[in-house]
C-alpha cells in the first residue's frame, strides 16, 4: 500500500509558460546583473556579462554531473569568478547585490501549473502524504516555494526537498531517501512521479521506490526509448491525474 507519493517540480507540475522561456529568463537575468554592475561603477559590457553567466553555467553543469549541488551564494561566487575576466575588482561584497536578480528572474516569467497538478495533489493527499523533490538551477527553493504558494500547491506538501538546499541532485539515491526519513515512509510504500527518465525513474528505483514516468513533455516513447536499461519505471502516463488512480491499484 502506498503511503506517500512524491513528485519532480520541472515538466511534472510546472512547466513553460511561452516559447523561449529559458532565453527570455536567462536574457532578464543577465540583464539585471550587468545593471547592477554597470551602477557600481564597473566597465562591463552586456555581452561579457553573458560570456561570464554561459562559462559559469558550463561549470555549474560539470558540477551537477556528479550529483552534486551548491547554494545560490556559491553559484554567485563562480559567477564573479568570470566576471573578474572581463572587469576587474568585482569582489565578494558584490555578491549580495547581485543575488536579488539572479534568483528572481523566474518571478517576473512565471511558469504555469500543468493541467491536473491541483486536483491530483489535493485528490491523493486524502489518503497519502506529499513531497517534492526537485532539483533546481539557477532559482533556489526559497523562490520556488513562492511559486507554489501562489498555486495553492506549498500547503499539501509534507516535505520539500531542493538539490541547492541539501547538495545532492537527482539521480543520487541519497535525495530520496532522505526525503523519506524526513516525511517518516518506507521506500516500499512510497512512488515518485517525474518526467526525467534518469534523474526521476532510475533516481527513485535505486533508492527503493515505485516509480511513474510522466511522458506528456517527452518527444519519445517512453516504453521503448530507454535501450538495455533494467530499470523501468512501474507505470507511464501522459495525463497527471492517472496518478490518482494507479495509486490506489499500488
Amino acid at each position: 500500500m502506498i503511503k506517500a507519493v512524491t513528485f519532480d517540480l520541472w515538466h511534472t507540475l510546472l512547466t513553460e509558460s511561452s516559447e523561449n522561456y529559458s532565453e527570455k529568463l536567462n536574457d532578464y537575468r543577465m540583464t539585471r546583473v550587468h545593471d547592477v554592475l554597470k551602477n557600481s561603477g564597473h566597465n562591463i559590457s552586456y555581452e561579457d556579462v553573458k560570456m561570464a553567466y554561459e562559462e559559469s553555467g558550463m561549470e555549474l553543469k560539470e558540477l551537477w554531473k556528479s550529483e552534486m549541488d551548491v547554494s545560490i551564494p556559491d553559484q554567485l561566487k563562480i559567477l564573479t569568478s568570470h566576471l573578474n575576466r572581463y572587469s576587474k575588482n568585482i569582489d565578494e561584497k558584490f555578491l549580495k547585490s547581485l543575488e536579488k536578480p539572479y534568483v528572481e528572474a523566474v518571478l517576473r516569467f512565471e511558469p504555469s501549473l500543468i493541467e491536473g497538478a491541483k486536483e491530483t495533489i489535493e485528490s491523493l493527499k486524502t489518503n497519502c502524504l506529499i513531497g517534492l523533490i526537485s532539483n533546481t538551477g539557477r532559482t533556489p527553493g526559497k523562490i520556488l516555494r513562492k511559486i507554489l504558494e501562489k498555486y495553492g500547491l506549498a500547503k499539501h506538501f509534507d516535505v520539500l526537498t531542493f538539490s541547492g538546499e541539501v547538495g545532492i541532485r537527482k539521480p543520487h539515491r541519497k535525495i530520496f531517501e532522505d526525503t523519506l526519513v524526513n516525511i517518516g515512509i518506507k521506500p516500499q510504500e512510497s512512488v515518485h512521479i517525474g518526467d526525467d527518465f534518469n534523474a526521476d525513474i532510475i533516481g527513485a528505483k535505486n533508492a527503493g521506490m515505485k516509480a511513474i514516468l510522466y511522458n506528456k513533455y517527452n518527444d519519445c516513447d517512453a516504453l521503448n526509448s530507454y535501450g538495455d536499461s533494467h530499470i523501468k519505471p512501474d507505470a507511464v502516463i501522459d495525463e497527471l491525474t492517472d496518478v490518482i488512480n494507479l495509486v490506489k491499484r499500488m
